[in-house]
């Protein structure tokens, strides 16, 4: 399964950002990365698992899941 190297969230058709010509980013989801640029260039890790945190939490996961599952982001590509 391909995840997303900015927070880890598996990459699905509904789930995919999208590149600056609106197609599906193959590297990214749509929480970090929209039209060719991520949607928290310069914030710090803290805030990419805050947003995570929460994307996770939407889907029905209870909050300490979550922060469990979003514990492995700094080792991800973009963040290396």
């Amino acid at each position: 399964m391909t995840r997303c190297d900015s927070c880890g969230m598996p990459l699905h058709d509904d789930t995919c950002g999208t590149e600056a010509d609106g197609s599906p980013s193959a590297t990214y989801c749509k929480t970090c990365y929209v039209k060719g640029a991520f949607t928290l260039p310069d914030g710090p890790i803290e805030t990419v698992m805050a947003k995570a945190i929460d994307a996770i939490v939407a889907q029905g996961v209870p909050p300490l899941a979550a922060k469990k599952l979003t514990e492995n982001i700094a080792t991800l590509p973009r963040w290396k």
